[in-house]
């Protein structure tokens, strides 16, 4: 359901408060249910393929939108109880009414977590709280992701650090959960690795100078989605805009006036325009991207990375 902004979490810090009795019936729609799937599936997708038979915990699961994806053996909890009760109602599912930062359940007791637009609701304090009790009662070896809507940098930050306090691995990606374009944010909560599998940054993910989740699932042996699509599509786009201009700028005749629309050149598409020639040839077609696509997310990377370094106080 949309909201007028600023969005819920910015103006109350009180889920159970928000959601009255009328506000969780409304919000348990559809729209919503066909949302939550798309989102809850990402989720799932960037989790070990054992999370599927483990004890699975659902944070801040609402009106149960997101558990109905989980395995039924999968527990709930929420603050809201008028959450709740559609949840208990329409769901198999076991729920507990209790609050993220004050988890009320035995140490060790699951092996991985999902959370769907939860821990935005938190305070920087409710987060670092919040991050302790999750590390309490999962599996040392334990695994979470969160689907986020971080406000800005600053705040994706403070999530991040939260999660790191407790000595765990964090990494926040963006990925594609629906049949569009629309990118979301995912906070992939992990033990330490022995090295860190990336510092990459990727176009897609500009918003938050962050990176995507193809170096996050290449490196776990995670299907890529639709991340691959997207980055042919990115690569595809820069170099047509780029051979435009070069058409353009080799006419004697005027240029035309620019379309209202047209998308200007970034300095990262340039650059990998230059670098795609370079390795596949000048004259590029959309099936020799896909015929080297693995290729193409490295030149898409690598060369928004080092424009970003070279602009970077």
């Amino acid at each position: 359901m949309p909201y007028n902004r600023p969005p819920p979490e910015q103006r109350s810090r009180q889920p159970d408060r928000f959601y009255s009795v009328a506000q969780a019936t409304a919000y348990h729609s559809d729209a919503n249910a066909s949302i939550q799937r798309d989102l809850t599936l990402l989720a799932l997708s960037l989790l070990p393929p054992a999370a599927a038979t483990g004890r699975l915990l659902d944070i801040g699961c609402g009106s149960g939108l997101s558990t109905a994806h989980l395995p039924p053996h999968a527990v709930g909890i929420d603050m809201s109880l008028s959450m709740l009760q559609i949840a208990a109602a329409s769901s198999e599912s076991s729920f507990v009414c209790g609050a993220a930062f004050a988890l009320p359940f035995r140490d060790a007791q699951f092996d991985h977590a999902v959370s769907i637009s939860m821990l935005q609701w938190l305070s920087e304090k409710q987060l670092v709280r919040f991050f302790q009790e999750l590390s309490r009662v999962m599996e040392p070896t334990g695994t979470a992701v969160f689907q986020v809507y971080p406000l800005d940098l600053a705040h994706a930050a403070e999530m991040v650090a939260a999660a790191q306090a407790t000595q765990k691995c964090a990494t926040l990606v963006a990925d594609f959960p629906h049949t569009n374009s629309a990118l979301k944010w995912f906070l992939c909560v992990e033990p330490q690795r022995s090295a860190e599998t990336t510092c990459e940054r990727c176009p897609l993910a500009r918003r938050l100078h962050g990176t995507c989740a193809y170096r996050f699932r290449v490196a776990r042996r995670l299907a890529p989605g639709r991340l691959l699509h997207e980055h042919l599509q990115y690569a595809w786009h820069a170099y047509r805009k780029v051979a435009r201009r070069r058409v353009l700028e080799s006419s004697d005749a005027p240029p035309p006036k620019k379309h209202k629309k047209e998308r200007s050149i970034f300095p990262n598409e340039e650059a990998l325009v230059v670098a795609l020639e370079a390795a596949l040839g000048e004259r590029l077609t959309l099936d020799a991207l896909k015929a080297a696509s693995d290729t193409v997310v490295n030149l898409v990377h690598a060369t928004y990375t080092a424009v970003e370094a070279a602009v970077e106080p």
